[in-house]
């Protein structure tokens, strides 16, 4: 009985929030009950689409707020639309697969822009989101592989998972300050994307730039943590400043990045996560400071270009793997404050000559130096 109840209370809700649909002028509306108020409803659209800010119907004259789930859904021969001040929100799916709209203008009323809004408008050049936009959900412009610019408003705080993900023609993107998180894969693989500056605070999850061709990326101070394969195989980045705010790299946050030349880690790191900078081949040197406690497994692994490494004396732990493979590398100082040196961390340093290992050492794991063939004292 009370699941009949809730079931009925429900379509109750339901049916009393959205009323009749009808047609004014080609375009269709879904009145929202008790309200002089109506959404843009699905229907089939092409060519330019002007959707007015109020529509009257059998006498009665509603605002329009709202752009409807699915409204534009697939209506693959929209080329263009002009949203009204009177929309608030832009719901999920609403102008997905439009593969023909290249002009699409979000007026300064909306505040909300749904899941997949945009998604796969593969003719779209542009977009200002503007000040009054607060949220931007999930793969809203997802696979949107015609856009080369974005200018996101000051009002955003969250970019959601995929939001800009597959946006292959995007160069480069200014994140604003209002932004506190950036959701996974939120910039993933936009192959195009060369320049990108990340606001205080607004650090991605993980996985936000992989594959992007980025040359250069500005950290703001006040970042704490760069995560996990935050900059995984961004194979155009050149150099990057960790600044001091950063207290720890995670893993694989600058994995296979294979242009990086030189990186600044800031007074504050403690912690370099495993694969935080493996396979940059180009990595000639790295100043690691006092403050790190633990440099992960493979942190540095295939780093072949580097030849020389200076371990503080704050770490503790030199994890498996860490400087496997760095065929150049000639020269290590390990300090009294490590205790363990785990497998095959520096197998095979071919080029490596000595090493000294301090008293403090109690444990060196197995292969360790395997295959260090020109190392010559102990």
């Amino acid at each position: 009985m009370k699941r009949f109840l809730s079931v009925f209370l429900c379509l109750t809700v339901c049916l009393s929030t959205f009323g009749s649909t009808f047609a004014v002028d080609g375009i269709w509306y879904t009145t929202i009950y008790g309200l002089n108020r109506v959404e843009v409803a699905r229907g089939s659209y092409s060519g330019s689409v002007v959707i007015p800010s109020s529509v009257t119907y059998n006498n009665v004259t509603y605002n329009v707020t709202s752009i409807g789930v699915r409204a534009f859904y697939d209506c693959g021969g929209l080329t263009s639309v002009t949203i009204p001040n009177s929309v608030t929100s832009i719901k999920d799916y609403a102008f997905m697969y439009c593969g023909s709209l290249t002009s699409a203008t979000i007026p300064n009323s909306v505040t909300s822009i749904g899941k997949d809004a945009f998604a796969h408008c593969y003719s779209l050049t542009s977009v200002a989101i503007p000040n009054s936009v607060t949220s931007i959900d999930t793969a809203a412009f997802y696979w949107c592989s015609g856009l080369t610019s974005v200018t996101i408003g000051n009002g955003v705080t969250v970019i959601d998972f995929e939001v800009f993900g597959n946006c292959s023609s995007l160069t480069s993107v200014i994140i604003p300050s209002s932004v506190t998180s950036i959701n996974y894969y939120a910039f993933d693989n936009c192959s195009s994307l060369s320049s990108v500056t990340i606001p205080q605070c607004a650090m991605p999850l993980s996985r936000c730039f992989r594959y992007c061709p980025i040359t250069n990326v500005t950290i703001a101070d006040g970042v704490n943590s760069i995560p996990s394969y935050a900059f995984y195989s961004c194979s155009s980045l050149t150099s990057v400043t960790i600044p001091n705010s950063v207290t720890s790299i995670g893993e694989a946050a600058f994995d296979n990045c294979g242009s990086l030349t030189s990186v600044t880690i800031g007074n504050n790191v403690t912690s370099i996560g495993k694969f935080a900078f493996a396979y940059c081949s180009n990595l000639t040197s790295v100043t690691i400071p006092n403050s790190v406690t633990s440099i992960g497994s493979s942190a540095f692994a295939y780093c072949s270009s580097l030849t020389s490494v200076t371990i503080p004396n704050s770490v503790t732990s030199i994890g498996g793997y860490a400087f496997c493979y760095c065929s150049n590398l000639t020269s290590v100082t390990i300090p009294n404050s490590v205790t363990s040196i785990g497998e095959y961390a520096f197998w095979p340093c071919k080029s490596l000559t000595s090493v000294t290992i301090p008293n403090s050492v109690t444990s060196i794991g197995e292969y360790a130096f395997f295959g260090c063939d020109s190392l010559t004292s102990v």
